[in-house]
Formats: C-alpha cells, structure tokens, sequence
C-alpha cells in the first residue's frame, strides 16, 4: 500500500485537482450562457489550480523533471554532471526555505491583523 501511495499518489492527486478545475470552469461557462452566475465555482477552480501547482511541483521534483537547460550538462562529463545536480538540488532546496520562511511570516503578519 505504501508503495502504491508513494508512486501514484501525487499523480492522482494532481488528476482529480485537474478534473475539477476543469469542471468547475465549465459549469461556470455554461451558467454565464444562460444569465445566471454560481459564485463558488471561480474559488474552487482557484484553489484547485493552487494546490495542482504545488503538489505538481513536488511530483516534479521526485521525477526529476523540472525545466532545465541541457545545454551544460552535455558539455560536462559524468562526474561534473553529479556535482552539478547537487549545486543545483542545493540552490533549489535553499530557495524552497527561503519561500517557506517568508511565507510563514507573511501568514503570521495576516493572523496578527486578523484578516482572511
């Protein structure tokens, strides 16, 4: 079970998300057509792609298969080829900590002000 969580786990998650944004955009579509407007189906399509970026960003990065440039990397041999990706897996995890921590501090600020 665990395995099957861990190999299709991210990728259905990131299918399901992608099928109700599409849905709920549709439905939003065809109700505009006929004068009438349902007011939830824009945030659910809102917070569906949301959460399909960052889950699709993990899943991304446990393929290893974010966009890259290959250009480098075919000019470098197998051994420079392991220290750049891990300079690059580096900068990466740096960035992703630097996102969190500012993140966590734009969050507690909003708390504080008590706004949603």
């Amino acid at each position: 079970m665990l395995k099957w969580l861990d190999k299709y786990f991210e990728n259905t998650i990131t299918c399901l998300l992608l099928v109700v944004m599409t849905v709920a955009i549709f439905l939003q579509v065809v109700t505009r057509t006929l004068d009438y407007s349902i007011s939830w189906t824009e945030e659910l399509a809102r917070y569906c792609f949301i959460w399909l970026v960052y889950i699709g960003i993990s899943f991304a990065v446990s393929k290893k298969s974010h966009i890259k440039i290959d250009a480098i990397t075919m000019l470098l041999n197998k051994k420079e080829n392991k220290y750049l990706a891990l300079f690059s897996d580096g900068v990466f995890f740096i960035f992703s900590c630097i996102i969190l921590f500012k993140s966590t501090q734009i969050v507690m600020d909003w708390s504080a002000l008590r706004q949603t």
